[in-house]
């Protein structure tokens, strides 16, 4: 298997990587190009099978938008603009599968460390499994520590109808929970169905703090469908 991959350079024409059990190739993208990152996830994984994990760039990573994300599931890695790095070597995706073992120097020793800092993890995290990132929406209101008005706004003071937007509230719109992979956390969630103005479809991914922060106190918005609704659509 691979620790990393590095791409220099750039593809005369799009194409995506793919590895299947180690053996890496560089395949055409034309179909896909121009796809949106769902779409491209659902292609690939018709082509190459269900079990291919995908990692992919949108119409805005083709068009080198400073602010295009890499995305995987709907989870998105928006941070430095990566999805224009991708974009500007032409490359669409990169999709991987395989059953081989990741190798341990001493895997009996790996287990038992495992065992014990999940152990200690366990008993820090009350806030962090049940509720998830959003579990900091109110505490950063109430302490100022989330943003408001762009940050020339204080908290409660000019954000005070803030609780719509509560852990508690996100915990009572939420379908089901999940993990990331091998997370022994599980903070993630799937919304329900939303039914008022902003409607969206059930399986929706619950908002991040930084979502509803962004989204929700920066703008003085305490509608939490609206939130849900504009991070699914950057999802």
């Amino acid at each position: 298997g691979y620790d990393g991959v590095f791409f220099t350079g750039m593809a005369a024409k799009p194409v995506y990587l793919f590895i299947n059990n180690g053996k890496a190739e560089l395949r055409d993208a034309a179909h896909i190009w121009g796809k949106d990152t769902r779409q491209t996830e659902e292609i690939l994984k018709s082509e190459l099978g269900k079990d291919v994990e995908v990692a992919c760039i949108g119409p805005s990573g083709e068009k080198l938008s400073h602010i295009a994300a890499v995305l995987s599931k709907n989870r998105t890695a928006a941070r430095s603009g990566l999805g224009a790095v991708m974009g500007s070597k032409k490359l669409k995706a990169v999709a991987v599968k395989g059953k081989m073992k990741v190798p341990l120097a001493d895997e009996e020793k790996t287990k038992e460390l495992r065992k014990k800092w999940q152990a200690e993890l366990g008993g820090h995290i009350v806030w962090l499994k049940p509720f998830g990132t959003p579990f900091l929406v109110d505490i950063g209101v109430q302490s100022g520590d989330s943003p408001v008005r762009n940050w020339t706004g204080v908290g409660v003071i000019d954000f005070p109808d803030f609780q719509p937007l509560a852990k508690e509230a996100v915990i009572e719109r939420t379908d089901k929970k999940f993990a990331c992979y091998m997370c022994p956390i599980g903070c993630g969630g799937y919304m329900k169905a939303g039914t008022g103005e902003y409607k969206y479809a059930a399986g929706a991914r619950r908002p991040e703090y930084e979502t509803t922060a962004m989204f929700g106190t920066n703008c003085l918005n305490n509608n939490l469908e609206s939130i849900i609704k504009a991070g699914d659509i950057c999802d």
